[in-house]
């Protein structure tokens, strides 16, 4: 396991790409496109916007509900 550890280390040692950048941008680490798997990040989407759906009623809820007791 030792030697597996240094192996890596050598690797990390020879080919960093990040080593002496303080920021890391996107080109850096994609190239010239990031991957899309539409499968991943349509689930990870809907997702967002499920939950911005329910907390949009909810709140329009209990802004309704804010308002009529302020009508009354």
């Amino acid at each position: 396991m030792n030697s597996d550890t240094s192996k890596v280390d050598q690797l990390i040692k020879n080919y960093n790409p990040f080593a002496g950048h303080i920021v890391v941008r996107p080109q850096q680490i994609w190239g010239k496109s990031f991957p899309d798997v539409s499968a991943i990040n349509a689930h990870a989407s809907n997702a967002v916007f499920d939950a911005i759906k329910k907390l949009i009623k909810v709140n329009c809820k209990r802004w309704e509900s804010q308002l009529q007791q302020k009508k009354d």
